[in-house]
């Protein structure tokens, strides 16, 4: 195993120089608004610098109604991406290349009004605020939201995009009985959001 550890490897047409791989967590150096800031690319380049072939962001939210945190990364506004191409340019002059986690935290948000597959109770899971039951026009809006994140990721120079679909946030809702009890199409086929995310950021992207 250890012998093919620092030999190169592709995801789709993207090589990978070795297969050491930075998995994303939170670590609250981005600003209030969710941009990119000193602090947070030098987190990043000290990781880019000691070889490993591929960091995956921290969870950037989507859509300013799915944030998870206080000062997480933001790729919700065309705004954001200066600092979002800063941050791949440093990385990359390392040879490193970087993937952005998108995601969107529906019931689990730290919002005024969380929002969600289902309005569900709270004795099956307990969000900070009773959600919003998303219409089928919105789940419809937020695909392209989701589309539109992964393109200003496209525009800003990442490498890749990575779906974040764990830890019972909005993707992880709509495929859980728990959290999605709807009677439409996005009921009916629990996967139907996440496949057309996944289908949309391919043909747009």
């Amino acid at each position: 195993m250890f012998d093919t550890l620092f030999e190169p490897f592709r995801i789709g047409r993207v090589e990978i120089p070795n297969r050491l791989v930075m998995s994303s967590m939170v670590v609250g150096y981005a600003g209030i608004r969710g941009e990119v800031t000193d602090q947070l690319i030098s987190y990043y380049e000290v990781r880019a610098r000691s070889g490993v072939g591929l960091i995956v962001t921290e969870a950037a939210y989507v859509s300013s109604d799915g944030r998870l945190a206080s000062y997480e990364l933001g790729i919700y506004d065309d705004d954001l991406i200066p600092g979002l191409a800063r941050l791949v340019d440093v990385v990359r002059s390392y040879g490193t290349r970087i993937s952005a986690q998108l995601v969107h935290g529906g019931i689990q948000a730290r919002v005024q009004q969380p929002v969600g597959p289902s309005a569900i109770s709270r004795k099956y899971f307990p969000p900070l605020k009773t959600p919003k039951e998303l219409s089928t026009e919105e789940v419809e809006g937020l695909v392209e939201v989701f589309v539109r994140a992964a393109l200003r990721a496209k525009q800003a120079g990442f490498d890749l995009v990575e779906l974040h679909g764990t830890h019972g946030y909005l993707i992880t809702q709509f495929l859980s009985p728990l959290t999605n009890r709807r009677t439409d199409k996005y009921g009916v086929d629990r996967t139907l959001f996440v496949v057309e995310v996944i289908q949309r950021v391919k043909e747009r992207c």
